[in-house]
């Protein structure tokens, strides 16, 4: 294995799409018949964790050395792009049916569409991505950017709804950036949500993957965690987070030691629905905007350390108690909260105030039938 690898999930079937160098010493080639380098190549899991020694190679090119493979179910087939400035000076579009037998359509993102400033010639040599918006119906492509002034690599976008038009490329925004190269910006949305989710590969010299960044409309984006994987190990982010066989965890994974001959993936996972917290070690208070409350159903994702727990209280607009939960306990995705006494809550606007002592809330849902 060598350079960009991306993981796929379709049905019960894991995929791992990766650049193999066939053991070649590394050598740029200037005709795109001519990649003896490089081969497209593909493994398969039944679990996410142990991968087949069913290794195929789908394709030997110049479009090899970054090619991305997306599965789109609006159009209920694979999507590829790939193409570098340096050769093909420019994205090309793929299609496939299968995800193995790839058909090469024409060149959708040129260089007269990128943003300006930039001098490196290979402004599209990283494994750039696409990921499709629901709320706007748009694909969104990803690729890199490689400023002049000041120097820096970052991250510029072209958006489509039927990859025959496409918009003049811009920068992304992270509002609270801390100016970091991005050398590749593995974008992916997050599942049964409208958000999106970039852990962004790191220059190999800067030895690690650092950042967690989130965004609802795929244009500005806030870091979240700046210490995602604290080691100093050389990682690339390996494109795309998939779940568990059991929909309790997600996966993600990261190609380590690149630059060493037995090079390896390894895998890492993260409660489902938990990818976001609040925590009190002492007790402390955090009360919600009105909302709309049609009954006293709800539910909530908690998880409590020792002596710890979750009240929930629920106010009505003259912020008078209308009703109190038992204390909360336990480790659970969807604990069913039990109120004190028999009052019924009228259809109406509430406060919901959470008061937590040393655990971590991490959701709650409300108005079920």
């Amino acid at each position: 294995m060598n350079g960009y690898h991306t993981i796929i999930k379709i049905d019960n079937e894991y995929r791992l799409y990766f650049r193999s160098s066939n053991n070649l010493e590394f050598k740029y080639y200037t005709t795109e018949e001519s990649a003896a380098y490089e081969n497209f190549c593909l493994i398969t899991s039944d679990d996410g964790l142990t991968f087949k020694k069913n290794k195929k190679e789908l394709f030997q090119n110049l479009f090899c050395h970054n090619f991305f493979p997306y599965y789109s179910t609006q159009q209920n087939k694979f999507i590829g792009i790939s193409g570098t400035g340096m050769f093909q000076k420019g994205i090309y579009l793929f299609e496939s049916n299968d995800g193995f037998n790839w058909d090469k359509k024409e060149k959708i993102i040129k260089e007269d569409m990128i943003c300006n400033n930039w001098t490196h010639p290979n402004h599209f040599d990283s494994l750039n991505c696409l990921v499709y918006n629901d709320i706007d119906n748009f694909y969104y492509i990803y690729m890199r950017h490689n400023n002049n002034i000041p120097l820096r690599r970052f991250v510029q976008f072209s958006k489509t709804r039927d990859f025959v038009n496409f918009t003049k490329c811009k920068l992304i925004n992270i509002i609270n950036d801390d100016k970091t190269q991005i050398y590749i910006s593995g974008i992916f949305k997050y599942f049964n949500s409208n958000y999106f989710l970039s852990i962004p590969t790191l220059h190999i010299n800067d030895k690690a993957v650092k950042n967690l960044m989130i965004s609802d409309n795929n244009v500005d984006w806030v870091i979240i965690d700046n210490n995602l994987i604290s080691d100093d190990k050389p990682r690339y982010i390996v494109q795309g987070m998939v779940p568990s066989l059991d929909n309790k965890k997600i996966y993600f994974y990261t190609f380590d030691e690149p630059d060493i001959k037995n090079s390896y993936i390894s895998c890492y996972s993260y409660p489902i629905h938990r990818i976001n917290k609040i925590y009190c070690k002492e007790e402390g208070f955090i009360k919600t905007k009105i909302i709309n409350l049609s009954n006293s159903s709800m539910t909530i994702n908690l998880e409590t350390n020792e002596n710890g727990y979750i009240i929930i209280e629920i106010y009505d607009q003259a912020n008078n108690i209308i009703l109190k939960s038992n204390k909360l306990i336990g480790n659970e995705f969807n604990l069913i909260v039990n109120w004190e006494g028999q009052t019924i809550l009228e259809k109406n606007n509430y406060y919901v105030k959470f008061i937590i002592n040393n655990a971590y809330l991490y959701s709650f849902t409300y108005n079920i039938k």
